[in-house]
């Protein structure tokens, strides 16, 4: 276990001359728009509310409400005269309130503000509050729970500087009506990103959660702080040996929480994702593993309804651009809540696909908010995309069209001069991949002994080639390869 000194600044806050220039309208969408979906949550009745950020006007964040069929019912704009702005959260309150947080910078060179607004589900305001901070870039994260005495609990983490990476972080708590109870700074000159808050189950305070703390560097790992109920640092260790970024923490039951995130594992020599069952002393009971030795990135995060329906999402064959020119497909796993695999199944192939927020669904499914590119037209949009996925995996609903394929596996490339084999986690026992030519003769048999399999083609000419998957002797799958 480790200490580490924090320099803490404690501030009671007024909200800010700022609100008056903050406005709550509704707003007609521009369907050529850039949208990205920041946060998502459910409000009841099938209902949906998430909030957007426009690549053509950043200071100009939407928040939309959809049904159950993706149609549109509402959207609203904060609209504010200057400034760069964005929401990071989106919570409802225990009387069915929504309230949102975010961020603003009257202009660049001033400090940024955190902005909290609240509004009904019908998208009544019921107010704007902002409150200065000692950060001069925009906030880097942020995260928001409802405590036991049904105050909003705020944390995040910002640059002192805009030119630099001296950090901190800030936690703060207020009144749902808006009133503001304390807002704290802890300065640590080197810690990074804030990725989630708990409230202990005893109500004494709170775990909070983070990459690097105090002596951070690219391989730190992650880090839990504990803080008292006034937000006063206590202490700090390490969250889970394994991880270097945490996605998201989550109780799962009154004594153990669950973390998703991704890290290195020395023992599997491997860069990894998972989700850790942990519990209140630190501790790792259980974890399940998503070490796929391909570009597959977990970045659509991990949440339950139900503890025993947890969805954890990313995608395949990722890239760091904005348009990228391939196809991706998003993968989405539900675990049980000993964290073994139930299912997970790969949506898409048709276009390039990121998901910006996964979140779980009373109905014990989930709805992801996504961001979809046609690299094969290339006219640099980005189409907003909302998919609703119900308990067993199945498309409900795709808010907007083409329709994507479904499987549990995946042949790749495709058409392609190499060939690599990708199945669900939740296949178990025997898996065979065979290879027939056009007269339907059997050219390659292979049995799959992980989850993604190179097959080596070199001896097989240019051509059409079909294909048969058996999982224990049961057909799972057939389909076309092409060899370049």
């Amino acid at each position: 276990m480790k200490t580490f000194l924090l320099i803490v600044i404690s501030l009671l806050i007024s909200k800010s001359s700022y609100n008056q220039s903050l406005n709550f309208i509704h707003h007609e969408i521009n369907p050529n728009n850039i949208e990205l979906a920041t946060a998502g949550i459910e409000v009841g009745n099938n209902d949906y509310i998430f909030s957007v950020l426009h690549w053509e006007n950043t200071n100009a964040p939407i928040i939309k409400k959809i049904n159950s069929n993706g149609v549109l019912i509402d959207s609203i704009l904060i609209s504010y005269d200057y400034g760069i702005y964005s929401i990071m959260n989106l919570i409802k309150t225990n009387n069915g309130d929504i309230i949102g947080i975010g961020d603003f910078k009257p202009d660049t060179s001033a400090f940024t503000y955190i902005f909290i607004i609240s509004f009904d589900a019908n998208f009544n305001l019921n107010y704007i509050n902002s409150y200065i901070t000692p950060y001069k870039k925009n906030l880097i994260s942020s995260d928001a729970i409802i405590n036991h005495k049904d105050n909003l609990v705020i944390q995040g983490c910002g640059f002192l500087e805009m030119q630099g990476y001296e950090s901190g972080y800030f936690y703060g708590e207020f009144t749902t009506s808006g009133d503001s109870i304390s807002l704290n700074f802890h300065h640590d000159f080197g810690g990074e990103t804030a990725f989630g808050i708990l409230e202990k189950p005893d109500s004494s305070g709170y775990y909070s959660f983070h990459q690097g703390g105090g002596l951070y560097t690219a391989d730190s790992p992650c880090y839990r702080f504990e803080l008292d109920s006034n937000f006063n640092f206590l202490h700090m260790d390490t969250a889970c040996s394994f991880l270097n970024v945490t996605f998201s923490a989550k109780w799962i039951n009154s004594v153990n929480y669950l973390l998703s995130g991704s890290g290195v594992n020395n023992t599997l020599q491997n860069y990894i994702f998972g989700v850790f069952l942990t519990d209140t002393t630190g501790h790792t009971i259980k974890n399940n593993y998503f070490y796929i030795p391909d570009t597959a990135v977990y970045t659509g995060g991990c949440d339950f309804y139900f503890s025993n329906k947890i969805y954890y999402t990313g995608i395949t064959n990722d890239v760091s651009q904005n348009f990228p020119l391939r196809y991706s497909r998003m993968v989405i796993t539900q675990i049980d809540s000993n964290l073994n695999t139930m299912w997970q199944k790969f949506y898409g192939g048709d276009a390039f696909y990121r998901i910006s927020k996964t979140v779980a669904t009373s109905d014990g499914g989930c709805i992801l908010f996504c961001n979809r590119y046609d690299y094969q037209v290339q006219n640099q949009e980005l189409d907003l995309y909302i998919i609703k996925i119900d308990s067993l995996g199945n498309c409900i609903t795709q808010a907007n069209s083409p329709k994507f394929e479904i499987s549990e596996y995946i042949v790749y490339p495709n058409p392609g001069n190499e060939l690599k084999v990708r199945i669900s986690q939740a296949w178990k026992g025997k898996t065979t991949f065979e290879l027939f030519d056009v007269t339907g003769k059997s050219v390659l048999y292979q049995t799959l002994d992980n989850y993604t399999t190179e097959i080596i083609t070199n001896s097989l000419s240019a051509g059409i080639y079909s294909y048969k998957i058996l999982n224990n002797n049961n057909e799972k799958g057939n389909g076309k390869w092409i060899k370049e």
